[in-house]
């Protein structure tokens, strides 16, 4: 199981297509597109390590908008887990976990 050596210029493209996915879900967030705005925060997240927490903060808001509850709660958790966010990102999250959790158990828990 060999690691693949660094690349910069990988990285950068890597960096590039992350923003661009960020900024695309940002403009489908504010017209209201929030499928397609969970999308490319999704994609975002997943290229973008630098990045990441905000990538993944954005997609929890997303996935609260649209109903996706369960999966917020999951990511959120994760990402704490994980290490991925600062503390006053873990504070965010735990705000917006709360919601979440708030939201689920008014819709009956089923999302």
């Amino acid at each position: 199981n060999s690691v693949k050596p660094y690349n910069h210029q990988e990285a950068i493209r890597a960096i590039d297509l992350a923003s661009e996915y960020r900024m695309s879900g940002n403009s489908f967030f504010q017209q209201g597109k929030l499928d397609k705005a969970a999308e490319n925060y999704q994609k975002a997240y997943m290229i973008d390590v630098g990045s990441r927490a905000v990538s993944g903060l954005k997609l929890a808001m997303t996935y609260e908008k649209i109903g996706r509850y369960n999966d917020g709660v999951k990511l959120l958790e994760e990402m704490i887990q994980n290490g991925e966010l600062s503390a006053n990102g873990v504070k965010n999250a735990n705000a917006i976990r709360a919601r979440l959790l708030v939201a689920k158990a008014q819709q009956g828990g089923t999302n």
